[in-house]
């Protein structure tokens, strides 16, 4: 969910770690709400991977370099 990302700071959180942070959820659920996030521009993928899952992170923490 977003409030999740937000919560993980600029550390970021990967699908990985919120499947397993919200194991009742399907993992569809999870994966397809990210891309939503994304095409609304408030969060955003800086290149990085943890785990092999690309880290995601809240657009507030995005830098010009990004």
């Amino acid at each position: 969910s977003f409030e999740t990302i937000n919560i993980a700071s600029g550390k970021g959180i990967t699908i990985r770690e919120m499947t397993r942070q919200f194991p009742d959820m399907s993992s569809s659920s999870i994966t397809s709400r990210p891309n939503e996030l994304e095409k609304l521009n408030l969060i955003f993928y800086a290149g990085d991977k943890r785990d092999g899952s690309r880290v995601i992170r809240h657009i507030k923490y995005k830098t010009n370099e990004q």
